[in-house]
């Protein structure tokens, strides 16, 4: 009896042992027997899954940060600085070149005359200038190919003469007779020339004294 005993308490703790290693070599269990799920999903179509789920969703708009509209804001105002710079610069180079012009012309005239022993005259007009030569009584007006030829102002360019100190008319020379005169003498009928082109804010003068001197004041 004790030994029918022991032969059956052996086996029982043989196979006790035998379903202890077949638990153990089974492994702990899978995610998807834990939470119930009767298979396992694979990992990349997991990955695509969550990937159409993240691309469904609506992204936010970026808009202009502050920092670029204010770089915007200071290269159009840099644009227009420049261009009004441009269109004003060249209006005051013109008004220059004109005033300039004028009165080294006058003073050559001049200078014509005391050498040449006849008087000079000056007539102003609105859409430029000429010289010309007194021959007895008459005057005569330079050629074309003379440097004292007739000249034009710059178009759109106001003007505003006086002569003594009263004002001038700036239309045809009365009686065929200049309005300034450049005398053999070296003398000069005193003059002012007050010249402005477009939007320029600076006004040129063109000063001529009775000694024969020429002068351009700007501003």
């Amino acid at each position: 009896m004790l030994a029918i005993g022991s032969s059956a308490g052996i086996r029982d703790r043989d196979s006790g042992f035998v379903e202890q290693q077949q638990h153990a070599s089974a492994g702990p269990p899978s995610d998807s027997s834990r939470f119930g799920c009767t298979g396992a999903i694979p990992l990349a179509q997991r990955c695509c899954s969550q990937s159409r789920i993240s691309n469904s969703q609506p992204r936010p708009q970026r808009g202009f940060t502050l920092v670029e509209l204010l770089v915007v804001v200071a290269i159009a105002g840099i644009l227009a600085a420049a261009l009004v710079i441009a269109t004003g610069g060249g209006a005051e180079r013109r008004l220059s070149d004109a005033s300039g012009e004028f009165a080294a012309r006058v003073m050559h005239a001049c200078e014509a005359a005391e050498l040449g022993g006849r008087n000079v005259g000056v007539e102003l007009r609105g859409d430029g200038y000429a010289f010309s030569r007194l021959n007895g009584s008459t005057w005569e007006p330079f050629g074309k190919a003379d440097a004292l030829r007739p000249r034009r102002w710059p178009e759109g360019l106001r003007l505003k003469a006086t002569r003594d100190g009263r004002p001038l008319d700036l239309g045809e020379a009365a009686d065929g007779r200049p309005q300034l005169v450049c005398f053999a003498s070296g003398e000069l009928t005193p003059f002012q020339l007050v010249l402005a082109l477009g939007d320029a804010p600076s006004r040129h003068r063109v000063q001529g004294s009775e000694d024969g001197s020429v002068s351009v004041d700007t501003p």
